[in-house]
């Protein structure tokens, strides 16, 4: 039987310089006799740390505040064990945390503050600021577009967010992919 590996686009695409995409690094690691996570995880981390994918890790779009804010989530089939962490700030791996927490702990989720004092108990890295310069400079021209902060209607205020991502995504400076998933693994015949 013959691994197959399925990923989202920028699974595809992005290789932080390298030579292999996410799914060819996780496809190769397979292939050698990795477990099937740890290549998953290895295949996600090449976009991950690429700064020119903007949908996660270094260089992600930040959120309304200008913060970069990680989810990631795991699960090892074998075990039926799985992990999580929400808004994780500062980490740039938010896929090795995730894996951390479902092999460290008996939690599934991790949110915010604790999952960045997870992280930082467990040895991972705190960035102060993981905007890349890239990210940065599409989270000032959304600040730009969507105009003075003063707007007090939430949904009005989501209305207009919502409208200048389309336009930006509709101009092509925002890529319309949001996430890297590596959803499946698994053995064809």
């Amino acid at each position: 039987m013959k691994p197959v590996v399925i990923a989202s686009a920028n699974g595809n695409r992005f290789k932080n310089g390298g030579d292999m995409t996410c799914v060819e690094r996780a496809f190769t690691l397979m292939t050698q006799g990795s477990d099937v996570l740890d290549a998953l995880i290895a295949g996600v981390n090449i976009v991950e740390l690429d700064p020119g994918e903007t949908s996660v890790g270094y260089g992600g779009l930040p959120n309304a505040d200008g913060i970069v804010q990680l989810d990631s989530s795991c699960m090892h089939g074998p075990t039926k064990r799985a992990g999580g962490v929400a808004a994780l700030e500062g980490v740039r791996t938010p896929s090795l945390v995730a894996q951390a927490v479902m092999e460290q702990t008996s939690a599934h989720l991790l949110a915010g503050n604790g999952a960045q004092s997870f992280a930082r108990a467990h040895g991972f890295k705190i960035e102060k600021d993981l905007n890349s310069d890239e990210s940065r400079r599409l989270w000032l021209e959304w600040k730009k577009r969507i105009g003075p902060s003063h707007e007090l209607d939430p949904e009005r205020r989501a209305e207009i967010a919502h409208r200048v991502m389309l336009e930006m995504i509709a101009e092509g400076l925002v890529d319309p992919i949001h996430t890297v998933s590596m959803p499946e693994a698994r053995s064809a015949a």
